[in-house]
């Protein structure tokens, strides 16, 4: 089992967010997904979208390329609340990010510590342009988040801005190094940072410079994902323990239907966080009989029945490489 992961679940394990409940759940629902039945219980983990907002203009990004199926805008904390409310049972691990910035909302700090409340483990996947002083890291370090990953795209401004336009590498590398030593300041060993270098065409060449980089900035966690498709990037985190290339399992089953889904800023419910696939949405877990109403509910089931045969009758899923696990957000 890959280091990274080893050490989110030792974490989990200690933050109480393994409980004897959540994990009779998860097996249920696993075994659900095994003999091709209807999950019995809530998902395990989900994709909770504080903010479709961004400071930024990457250009392969869905927030950018009017591929995310709800607009942009915020998530209402009261109405986070009550979906965590309704999760609390069942969910062990919440992927605070998905289409934007989570911290262009003012709240997205405050629903980490609902989760935390909950001992539900958390991720934050962040550009680093919100956390700009001493005081946001340090409330950062407190609300108990536990993995932060830091994106970026280039060791020199130069080739950074090529993917991270409207950014500023030092700003990002301040961020880092201020929750680094808001960590020390709190003798805390979390969040646990990971950088996550973005490659591509216009920065492949850098790929020896992001690793220099990285290592100058000693993160718990580094990760090199490949952003064209099917193609696997040159150098690959040891720590990540997969490469983002094709695969011959390409065409399985994904247990995504079973085991977690996705909520959108508004409420909307999609399979997964592939928002560059043109998801269909299932229905709104803000809605009458919230989440659990969607997750039982028709479109769903149809949706679980057309996955029994594999990915490749499904259009959205056709080809997917995505896994389970925080790492796909």
């Amino acid at each position: 089992m890959p280091r990274e992961m080893l050490a989110l679940m030792g974490r989990m394990l200690r933050d109480g967010a393994l409980r004897p409940r959540r994990l009779v759940g998860g097996l249920r629902n696993f075994v659900a997904a095994w003999r091709g039945a209807e999950p019995p219980r809530l998902p395990v983990a989900a994709v909770i979208d504080p903010s479709a907002v961004c400071q930024l203009h990457c250009p392969e990004c869905p927030m950018h390329c009017r591929k995310q199926p709800s607009g942009a805008g915020l998530m209402d904390s009261g109405r986070f609340r009550g979906l965590i409310e309704e999760l609390t049972d069942n969910a062990m691990f919440i992927a605070l990010y998905n289409v934007g910035e989570p911290f262009m909302n003012p709240d997205c700090t405050e629903m980490i510590d609902v989760l935390t409340a909950c001992r539900i483990s958390s991720a934050v996947s962040t550009n680093g342009l919100c956390i700009a002083d001493q005081e946001s890291a340090e409330r950062l370090v407190r609300s108990g988040l536990t993995v932060l990953i830091f994106s970026l795209s280039g060791s020199t401004q130069a080739v950074y801005e090529q993917y991270h336009r409207g950014g500023v590498l030092d700003d990002v590398l301040r961020a880092v190094r201020l929750v680094q030593a808001a960590r020390r300041a709190h003798a805390r060993a979390t969040p646990y940072i990971k950088l996550r270098f973005l490659a591509g065409d216009r920065n492949r060449h850098d790929l020896p410079g992001m690793r220099n980089l990285a290592g100058s900035l000693d993160p718990d966690f580094v990760e090199f994902r490949e952003m064209e498709p099917g193609r696997a990037p040159e150098a690959t985190s040891p720590e990540a323990g997969e490469e983002r290339g094709p695969s011959d399992r390409r065409g399985g089953r994904c247990l995504w239907p079973w085991l977690m889904t996705a909520v959108l800023w508004d409420g909307s419910v999609v399979p997964c966080c592939r928002n560059e696939r043109d998801l269909p949405v299932f229905g709104n877990a803000f809605g009458e009989g919230g989440l659990a109403a969607v997750w039982h509910g028709a479109a769903y089931r149809e949706f679980r029945r057309r996955m029994r045969a594999g990915r490749d009758g499904i259009e959205c899923c056709r080809g997917c490489p995505g896994r389970i696990g925080y790492q796909q957000g």
